[in-house]
């Protein structure tokens, strides 16, 4: 599986993101500064891949089965997770810990 960020004024990919896992993709979250993305998988992981260089910068261990929502908190810091585990978690993205 790959994660493609697309340029939405070029209609060209920006950058190909090979996945390393064999679950889908399931819920993908840009941060506000634009550098990054957190892609959620089937598997219940979340990974921070760094926009420009196609680098996995952290990967959360968050739930026990598939991401279904992520959205980031306005100050940028605070990542909050849904799942079909029937959870929310929220994750600061700084350390990586919940």
């Amino acid at each position: 599986d790959s994660l493609i960020v697309w340029n939405l004024n070029t209609g060209k990919p920006t950058i190909q993101i090979e996945m390393d896992n064999e679950y889908d993709v399931t819920f993908v979250q840009f941060h506000p500064d634009g550098k990054s993305v957190f892609a959620g998988d089937g598997e219940g992981l979340i990974t921070q891949w760094d926009i420009s260089s196609g680098e996995s910068l952290r990967t959360f261990d968050a739930h026990k089965r598939a991401i279904t929502g992520m959205v980031l908190c306005n100050d940028g810091k605070t990542l909050i997770s849904a799942s079909q585990d029937h959870t929310l978690r929220f994750w600061n993205i700084k350390t990586g810990k919940e």
